[in-house]
């Protein structure tokens, strides 16, 4: 069996390709020719050069596998380049669920967000509540878009499975959640936010795409969460 993981350098990608490799898995990881390699170096692991943005490269990268885990995307709340939230997120995932349709890919876990599935501000929700209808930022639009098109795809024939972690946290991570710690931390926010969510930890993330993959029902949706944390004031200093 060999799985062809996308977004496999990415903080939540990292953590899943050592996981699985500790677990004897043959993998190949769809990369760029500048992405940031080191940390796979003397590892068992492929390499297949190109971009999910663009759909031969893809295709080469599914030669051959018989799963795959989709986590490649443009995860931040604001880019000065709006267009590639969707040439990323929707396209790029469109270029890859539909070539793991046409390669005869036996499974596929979809990377998803909470944010493809919210109802009201306050609501609490769970995988089969409606999406509110409007969106608070080109992130949370796209991936809406985006997951939308895996479950297309399965009416169609896709074996495939979303799952939609909450707020990812963990050590390594650069992105939205992770400055956002940080900068409570030091004392930095430069505003107050007074929220209440849901975070998880990014090994139990991992472990909660490894299930998808072996016990998900095609098809469907599954939100990796945790804690419910209580209301958080966070105010600058």
């Amino acid at each position: 069996m060999l799985t062809l993981v996308t977004g496999g350098t990415g903080f939540i990608g990292q953590r899943l390709v050592k996981r699985l490799l500790e677990r004897g898995e043959r993998l190949r990881l769809l990369v760029r020719k500048t992405s940031n390699l080191t940390p796979f170096s003397g590892q068992p692991v492929e390499f297949a050069y190109g971009d999910v943005t663009d759909r031969p490269s893809v295709e080469a990268a599914l030669t051959g596998c018989s799963h795959l885990y989709h986590l490649a995307n443009v995860y931040d709340w604001w880019l000065p380049d709006y267009s590639l939230y969707y040439r990323v997120n929707v396209e790029g995932t469109r270029n890859v669920l539909e070539a793991a349709l046409a390669a005869g890919v036996e499974k596929v876990v979809y990377t998803s967000s909470m944010v493809a599935l919210p109802g009201a501000s306050g609501e609490v929700f769970n995988e089969t509540t409606p999406h509110r209808g409007y969106f608070v930022c080109e992130y949370e639009r796209t991936k809406y878009l985006g997951e939308q098109i895996a479950r297309e795809l399965a009416e169609k024939g896709l074996p495939v499975v979303c799952v939609l972690p909450t707020g990812v946290y963990g050590p390594g991570d650069t992105k939205v959640m992770g400055r956002l710690l940080a900068a409570y931390l030091k004392r930095r926010l430069p505003a107050l936010i007074n929220i209440r969510t849901n975070i998880v930890y990014v090994d139990d993330v991992v472990e909660g795409h490894i299930l998808a993959m072996e016990r998900g029902k095609v098809g469907e949706r599954y939100l990796l969460g945790a804690i419910i944390s209580p209301a958080l004031k966070f105010s600058a200093w």
